[in-house]
């Protein structure tokens, strides 16, 4: 078991703090005391954001890394990893790094042709200049007001303009 393994469950890991106050501190005594204290606490806590994204996303489809859906996606126009990487380089996707890999949440892709549903491009430009990938990734599974509480993936099939409205709203909020 890892020791800063968070439930996703119990405790939302992007609205908890870097760990805990008692964690933190006693790594940082351990360390002043000479004994080794984790080399990085902020790869531990993305790491932690990372589980429970995938844990998030993998009730809507999961999220596959962007070289295996080039691989399934197949297109008459041309290489399949170029239609992929057109469309993360473009931000018409949600698309964030993990482990030198690039993962796509695979609710936001028509199930017959893995392109990328047009309704959800709309929301992903609206906030791509105010969020950065892995912020974005996260707006998605976290809880939001303008959604009543749900999270913007598990209304992306029933309330499309809430959600659209809702990322207006949060593109406000960064930028003003």
């Amino acid at each position: 078991m890892h020791p800063f393994r968070v439930d996703a469950s119990a405790v939302a890991p992007w609205n908890k703090p870097l760990g805990d106050a008692a964690v933190l501190r006693h790594h940082w005594v351990s360390a002043a005391r000479g004994q080794t204290a984790p080399a990085c606490l902020w790869s531990t806590w993305r790491e932690t954001q990372f589980e429970a994204m995938l844990d998030a996303y993998r009730r809507s489809g999961g999220v596959a890394p962007a070289e295996e859906l080039a691989t399934q996606r197949s297109t008459p126009q041309g290489p399949a990893i170029a239609a992929v990487a057109r469309w993360i380089v473009e931000r018409q996707v949600v698309c964030f790094e993990w482990e030198k890999q690039h993962w796509l949440p695979l609710f936001q892709f028509c199930p017959d042709t893995l392109s990328p549903r047009p309704e959800m491009v709309g929301v992903v430009q609206e906030l791509s200049g105010a969020l950065d990938p892995w912020e974005l990734a996260l707006w998605f599974v976290r809880p939001n007001a303008w959604l009543h509480g749900r999270a913007p993936v598990n209304a992306t099939h029933d309330d499309l303009p809430s959600i659209l409205d809702a990322a207006r709203a949060s593109r406000f909020a960064v930028n003003g």
